[in-house]
């Protein structure tokens, strides 16, 4: 989950629907929007990718989106360092997300290196874009994964499954009066494994080991992830214990109307 796409009830309806499947498997998370500071007004809004490794992490990835909420919002609702210190180093993963988690912050480099030290499942993301600047980023990733010995993981920036669904994204995005950069060269479906290891070779800066190596570190989402559980049989309370349901209803239209 994302956001401010996904909200904690659309987890729960993708949880029910995936429960009965053993073909997928339900992994909670955020695509977060992280700033140093987020008292500061500060519009980097860069990207990272926090997911819960078991229920411990999912209950700690929601008190920080929540607290990010309520004074953390400036334009978006933002998490910092601070809160990521808040989650704990053993359950949960994370990963650096796109080319938006590096391009704000000189020191991003120390940031990393400091996050790879205090979470045990830290990842490098490479991406396949056949761009420029996604290029330069993954040359500088291998550069990092060497010299800290950090793991690197193939991710993509799936907007769609198939090339044929992008003239109906774009549609959805026109409707919503949402527009992005210059996206030639980019990769917004969702790829086979042959795919995306010839967009690796065509990109031209992964060796094929190190394609290999980051596709197969995938494979902690089955091996290192403990299935999650959201249990829906929980009651909100009432501050009319004494009101029929219709009665409330009432009392909600009025202050509504008023």
């Amino acid at each position: 989950m994302g956001w401010p796409r996904t909200s904690i009830s659309q987890a729960i309806k993708l949880h029910t629907k995936t429960k009965n499947n053993t073909n997928i498997k339900f992994v909670f998370g955020v695509e977060a929007y992280w700033v140093k500071d987020r008292h500061e007004e500060d519009k980097s809004n860069c990207h990272i990718i926090i997911l819960a490794r078991n229920d411990n992490g999912r209950k700690a990835i929601n008190k920080i989106i929540s607290i990010a909420n309520k004074d953390g919002y400036y334009y978006r609702p933002r998490i910092d360092l601070e809160l990521l210190e808040m989650l704990p180093g053993e359950d949960v993963m994370i990963t650096t997300a796109c080319i938006a988690f590096w391009n704000k912050y000189e020191d991003v480099d120390n940031i990393v290196e400091y996050l790879a030290n205090r979470f045990k499942y830290f990842y490098l993301e490479v991406q396949s874009h056949n761009t420029n600047s996604q290029k330069e980023l993954n040359k500088h990733i291998i550069e990092m994964h060497n010299e800290l010995n950090i793991p690197i993981i193939a991710g993509v920036d799936s907007h769609v499954i198939f090339e044929s669904q992008m003239a109906d994204r774009d549609d959805l995005l026109e409707s919503a009066h949402i527009s992005y950069e210059d996206e030639d060269g980019w990769y917004m479906d969702y790829p086979s494994t042959e795919v995306i290891i010839k967009r690796f070779q065509e990109q031209g800066v992964l060796s094929d080991e190190e394609i290999l190596r980051a596709i197969m570190n995938t494979n902690i989402f089955v091996s290192e992830f403990e299935e999650i559980t959201l249990d829906r049989n929980f009651k909100i309370p009432t501050i009319y214990p004494n009101s029929t349901e219709k009665e409330k209803i009432k009392i909600f239209k009025d202050i509504i109307n008023k």
